[in-house]
């Protein structure tokens, strides 16, 4: 498990970097009002799959890993489920557009992005089965090492874009575009990358006693899924409400480079939850995570006073000058990535330990807080009243989980933060097993 948590460390570290490249070309392109319309498609085109694929992602991940159900049988089933929940998400389309629901921008119909948010739904949700069965049979380097390289393509598309062919073509379908054509071409790749770990001319689908053993343990997942996504993104609705898609354009910018830097604690998050799943849990597999933790502290504490110490500066030059009111939102933010970063590599530990209901309620008392505090704050302060509302949110979110594991596992609260010595001892040997 180690040498796959720094691998990870390392390529995660890498898609960090490319991730804030397309952020700002994609900015750049859109302009403010643009940036809007898509941080409010996107995150539309995200809450539609969570609420239809029932958590399926998350529940392959697990029954590949543990070995309790032919995989190949599963992955059938799943595939199947994808192709019949695509269809569903376009009469959710039709039926949006024909009842004129006032939750999307009118440029969603008016310039045609609701063809492309069809196409963009089914691609996620393949890439998500992909992604999930990669975790499932351990295979989370390569499946990193082709992601940075097709982030790295995307890099170089939309620098092209940037420079040659800005304003020439309508820059919201021409984003859309280029993300949806370059995934579709890493998904086959993807695809012939482990097509000997899977015979999809396996004869049969999942029975009715293992579908009801698959979704009893997904239905779960999904819940806590849809809870912890409208905790990251309902704010982005109530801010359009009250404060137009301009405002929207802004505040996402400020979200989504804070989501950005989650990306290292999810480097360890998605070799903990296989890792436990397929393990019988000890006091030694809690002391490991917690190890994990300690390090993620000191690397997030270093990362949140970098940001706020240069954000002032480098939000207005790498993403432009109207996007300067960024900058407060985004620092607010702050406050809750350390905890919050911590709480997503103990959420997967509780996921692979099947106490996925300790996930569920700590979305959803993150969410209630995020309602609550949204409708008090948005309409007075802003965007600024959202990303204070936010971080109470993953603040509750966290305080929550870490009460649980404390109390389960009699861990002191700074056992999963303070650093201690022979924690540096374990940095090292991290290096040197990765290195070898």
């Amino acid at each position: 498990m180690i040498k796959k948590i720094f691998s990870s460390f390392v390529f995660q570290g890498i898609s960090f970097v490319t991730s804030i490249l397309n952020s700002i070309l994609i900015t750049r392109i859109l302009g403010v009002e643009d940036k809007g319309i898509y941080a409010v498609t996107v995150a539309f085109i995200s809450i539609s799959t969570i609420v239809l694929n029932f958590g399926t992602p998350s529940a392959l991940t697990y029954f590949i890993s543990n070995n309790k159900i032919n995989k190949d049988k599963i992955l059938k089933t799943v595939l199947l489920f994808i192709i019949t929940i695509s269809v569903v998400f376009l009469l959710v389309i039709r039926l949006v557009y024909y009842f004129e629901f006032s939750f999307l921008p009118a440029a969603f119909f008016e310039r045609k992005i609701f063809f492309l948010a069809f196409i963009w739904f089914f691609i996620n949700n393949i890439f998500s089965v992909i992604n999930s069965f990669f975790y499932g049979i351990g295979k989370v380097t390569l499946f990193n090492k082709i992601g940075n390289f097709m982030s790295l393509i995307i890099t170089i598309i939309l620098i092209l874009v940037y420079y040659k062919y800005r304003f020439q073509f309508d820059n919201l379908i021409v984003i859309f575009s280029v993300l949806v054509s370059v995934k579709s071409v890493f998904i086959i790749i993807y695809y012939f990358s482990i097509s000997n770990n899977f015979n999809l001319k396996t004869r049969g689908l999942l029975d009715k006693k293992e579908l009801k053993m698959f979704f009893l343990w997904s239905i779960t997942a999904y819940f806590a899924n849809i809870f912890q996504f409208l905790n990251y993104k309902i704010d982005f609705w109530i801010v359009n409400i009250y404060e137009g898609i301009r405002c929207v354009g802004i505040y996402s910018l400020s979200s989504n480079i804070n989501q950005m830097l989650w990306l290292l604690p999810n480097s360890i998050a998605v070799v903990v939850f296989p890792y436990i799943s397929k393990k019988i849990a000890d006091r030694n597999s809690i002391d490991n995570v917690l190890k994990m933790t300690r390090i993620l502290t000191l690397a997030l504490l270093f990362i949140v006073i970098v940001a706020l110490a240069s954000s002032q500066y480098l939000i207005p030059v790498l993403y432009g000058r109207d996007f300067t009111d960024a900058i407060v939102p985004f620092n607010i933010l702050l406050i809750s990535i350390t905890p919050f970063g911590i709480i997503t590599v103990l959420a997967s530990y509780l996921a692979g330990m099947n106490k996925q209901k300790v996930n569920l309620l700590s979305s959803l008392y993150g969410l209630i807080a995020t309602i609550v505090f949204d409708i008090l704050l948005i309409p007075r302060y802003g965007i600024i009243g959202a990303a204070i509302a936010s971080s109470i949110s993953y603040l509750i979110t966290s305080f929550y989980i870490l009460f649980y594991i404390c109390n389960k596992y009699n861990v002191r609260i700074f056992d999963i933060f303070i650093i201690k010595r022979n924690d540096f001892v374990e940095l090292i040997k991290m290096t040197n097993v990765w290195k070898n």
